[in-house]
Formats: C-alpha cells, sequence, structure tokens
C-alpha cells in the first residue's frame, strides 16, 4: 500500500508541474480559472483537470 501512495504522489507532483505548463485548450475551464494536463493513466492518455487549490481531478479526454 505504501508502493501505491508513494507513486501516487510522485504522480500528483509531476501533474503539478505539468499543469503550471500547459493551460487547458478548453475555454470552459479555462473561464473557471483551472488548468490542465496529459498523463498517461495505465497506458491511456485521459487529462486531468487541476484546480486552483492544486487538486486534482481526473476528467475523460473528451472534455478538453
Amino acid at each position: 500500500m505504501k508502493d501505491q501512495d508513494s507513486a501516487r504522489s510522485n504522480i500528483r507532483i509531476a501533474l503539478d508541474s505539468y499543469c503550471r505548463r500547459w493551460p487547458c485548450k478548453s475555454q470552459k475551464y479555462w473561464n473557471l480559472g483551472l488548468e490542465c494536463a496529459m498523463y498517461y493513466d495505465a497506458g491511456v492518455a485521459a487529462v486531468y483537470i487541476c484546480t486552483l487549490e492544486t487538486r486534482i481531478i481526473k476528467v475523460h479526454l473528451s472534455l478538453v
């Protein structure tokens, strides 16, 4: 379980750096002050919306 938490923490750190670099293309999210990042989750491209509080919310790729 500890390894899983560590991996999750590393993903969060990686996504946090991506979020700062890649603003969302979607006007819908941009207007809300959210940013997004692409991350390969289990080999599948997934988009994570990062809120201003740096919480990461996973959303479907089609939303962007």
